[in-house]
């Protein structure tokens, strides 16, 4: 049986336990979901690990590559497993793309994603990128890096790499037209995707016919918590892991780097101007 501890106690539900304190909450459960401001993932994290318990926590795994770290070496030392909230994985788009381009060969990827009206920080590399960082190492099975940066804090582009030699190019902003998508070209397709439509084409570039695609339309969270437990009972799972969540946040932390340390200037406007150059 389980229950939720919050600072605010009016914000349960009335058919749950509600925990008098986050001690108590740890002392008690044997997985702990941790959904606390950013700032506070590590302490909890760390406290829950070292009491045993596994853990998931919300995407981003920490406020920094640091706090990432330390939460990694903690599961490892306990012996317990750490997951991240990378939910975009579980998005019905991206779950049909992972099955279409298992055996393909990425040349390259975009990601927009444009819009937070329920993000309180500006910092959009922590808070919204993380997820296309994530998915740019989870469609090509290899670690990404940040090779370039322009923008600010509350918009910006990013130009990665990835280790199978594949270039992704992310455009992030806080304000504006809510919109989020990816487009993934191959060498025998191009496929576009709706994140929040939940739609996806492909393109045959030999004959250049275009077909949807039909989706599995599992709610994305839902998902994601079938595969939490999935991975704890031994079975196959898609959840991102401590690691996964460790090397987006190294990611976001590279790219703020680089727009501190270069001529900063304006993010593209046209976001078009983000697709490769010879999509063809």
């Amino acid at each position: 049986m389980g229950g939720v501890y919050d600072a605010d106690p009016s914000v349960i539900p009335s058919d749950l336990r509600a925990y008098t304190s986050e001690a108590e909450a740890i002392a008690d459960a044997d997985v702990l979901f941790v959904a606390t401001p950013i700032q506070a993932h590590a302490d909890t994290v760390l406290r829950a690990l070292t009491a045993g318990c596994d853990v998931f926590v919300e995407k981003p795994i920490g406020a920094t590559a640091e706090e990432a770290s330390a939460m990694v070496e903690a599961a490892e030392k306990s012996g317990r497993r750490l997951f991240v909230g990378h939910s975009e994985r579980f998005n019905p788009v991206v779950r049909a793309l992972r099955r279409e381009l298992m055996t393909a060969s990425i040349r390259s990827l975009t990601f927009c994603r444009v819009g937070a009206p329920r993000s309180r920080s500006r910092d959009v590399l922590l808070n919204l990128a993380v997820h296309d960082f994530d998915l740019a190492s989870y469609l090509t099975d290899s670690r990404a890096f940040a090779r370039a940066a322009s923008g600010r804090e509350d918009a910006a582009d990013v130009l990665l790499s990835t280790e199978r030699g594949c270039r992704a190019r992310v455009h992030v902003a806080r304000e504006g037209e809510r919109e989020r998508w990816l487009r993934v070209a191959t060498d025998s397709a191009i496929y576009h995707g709706d994140l929040l439509r939940f739609r996806l084409t492909m393109r045959d570039r030999a004959s250049q016919r275009e077909r949807e695609l039909e989706l599995d339309t599992e709610e994305p969270l839902v998902a994601q918590t079938r595969a939490v437990f999935d991975a704890l009972d031994g079975r196959p799972s898609e959840i991102a892991t401590g690691y996964d969540g460790a090397r987006a946040v190294r990611v976001a932390e590279k790219c703020l780097t680089l727009l501190t340390t270069s001529v900063v200037h304006s993010p593209a406007t046209d976001v078009q101007s983000l697709l490769p150059d010879h999509p063809g």
